[in-house]
């Protein structure tokens, strides 16, 4: 099993569940006077930013350990600020 991203602050670090995550971003986001963000969307974005930066898809593709690339091209968004018909992956930010 690959390592946690996210884990505990306890004495016996423990994987940090999907709502808990959700949680912690919640009430950063409230402190912080930002609106409401959650996991997903950091994934999302953070694998949208990963494409735009020029990292192949296929590796994208193993990075969110997707079965196949045709999943991974969610994350390609159409814009037109570099032209029609650009692809990006920041089109959606």
């Amino acid at each position: 099993m690959d390592a946690p991203f996210f884990t505990s602050l306890r004495e016996r670090p423990k994987r940090l569940t999907v709502p808990s995550v959700d949680y912690i971003l919640r009430r950063c986001c409230e402190d912080a006077g930002l609106p409401r963000i959650n996991a997903h969307a950091l994934r999302h974005t953070a694998a949208s930013m990963a494409i735009e930066g020029g990292m192949p898809l296929h590796r994208v593709r193993d990075l969110l350990g997707h079965s196949s690339v045709l999943v991974t091209s969610r994350y390609l968004h159409v814009t037109t600020a570099d032209g029609p018909g650009t692809v990006s992956a920041t089109g959606m930010l």
